[in-house]
């Protein structure tokens, strides 16, 4: 019941609530440079490329999703979905997903991941049923996604697909739905997953007779699978990474939303005083005033990218004249913003 209520809470999670690890954007990153994808794939992120195959590192899932939307942008295609979800099966996943595949049976595994992905993947909903004699493992998105859901989606269901056929020792029953239209490269589905594939369904998932749930996991251990889990509960208690400043400023910010307070009141929600935040963004090489125009360059790109009007976006960043907005862009990208959307087009 504790869980029902913690995912209907969840249900309009937005993207600013969010951090994941780093780890997924290298993920990304690595599976889909064959489409020419370069380091620009990063370009108005804040994330480090240098720490992208941490394991103990997080970022905000904003940044996530404007890596996500570059790398459609510099692939020219969605199908990079395909890609990305094929990697981004169980041993990915680090000591949570090892833990799941050494786990006694398919029930304990299914459990283990419901319970590690509301962790590390909370921009989506794992439900699990048993309807009948079939369990029903479905996906539903949270309003985090809402702009790119069928990408996500498709990564996700590809991935979940994938890591069925490995777990179920014998996968003739497996059925995979999807929610959404079959994409152009729909027949790439049929060839990865090598089972019956639902399109326009009432859900994304997958459906299995339920006779699978105490059969053993392929890499079924019990040593090596108490030994991953008293590491992950060591994990949980061990102390939290300490931010820098810069990005502790930056996650406040964020969580505003297109709000930059002053320098003084955000030293203050921070619980440092104003000589101490100078003091260790001078030490971190940068100003509280190049952090808010960092993240108003970023922000502007979205908003422009998402067909915001140039005078909403103006208003939006905090700008009461947009002459000064349109100086400010200029400034970033080298062209207006009236240019830029002429670009895009």
């Amino acid at each position: 019941v504790m869980d029902d209520l913690l995912y209907l809470s969840r249900e309009s999670v937005g993207p600013h609530d969010i951090n994941i690890p780093i780890r997924y954007a290298g993920q990304l990153y690595s599976s889909i440079k064959q489409y020419g994808v370069n380091e620009d794939v990063f370009r108005n992120t804040n994330i480090p490329l240098d720490l992208i195959h941490e394991q103990e590192y997080f970022i905000h899932f904003p940044d996530f999703l404007t890596l996500c939307r570059n790398a459609i942008e510099q692939a020219g295609t969605t199908e990079i979905a395909v890609e990305f979800g094929v990697t981004a099966v169980l041993p990915s996943h680090g000591a949570w997903g090892l833990a799941v595949m050494t786990a006694p049976t398919l029930y304990e595994a299914i459990m283990l991941f419901k319970r590690y992905a509301t962790l590390e993947l909370p921009f989506f909903i794992f439900d699990y049923q048993e309807v009948g004699d079939h369990v029903v493992v479905a996906i539903r998105e949270t309003d985090a996604i809402r702009h790119h859901r069928e990408f996500h989606l498709e990564h996700v269901v590809i991935a979940e697909a994938i890591n069925f056929l490995y777990a179920l020792q014998d996968s003739s029953d497996l059925e995979v739905f999807c929610s959404y239209a079959p994409p152009a490269y729909a027949d790439r589905y049929s060839k990865i997953i090598n089972r019956p594939v639902y399109f326009n369904s009432a859900f994304t998932g997958v459906r299995f007779h339920r006779k699978h749930l105490a059969v053993p996991m392929p890499d079924e251990n019990h040593a090596s699978h108490q030994m991953l889990l008293k590491s992950l509960e060591d994990a949980k208690v061990r102390k939290p990474a300490k931010f820098s400043m810069k990005e502790s400023i930056m996650q406040f910010l964020d969580a505003m939303r297109f709000r930059y307070p002053d320098q003084e009141t955000v030293a203050k929600e921070l619980n440092v005083s104003p000589r101490k935040l100078r003091y260790c963004l001078k030490d971190e090489n940068t100003t509280y005033k190049s952090i808010v125009s960092d993240l108003k360059k970023r922000d502007a790109y979205q908003c422009l990218s998402e067909g915001m009007s140039i005078g909403q976006v103006a208003l939006e960043l905090g700008y009461d004249d947009p002459s000064n907005f349109t100086r400010a862009f200029r400034k970033w990208y080298g062209v207006s913003p009236s240019d830029f959307r002429a670009i895009r087009k």
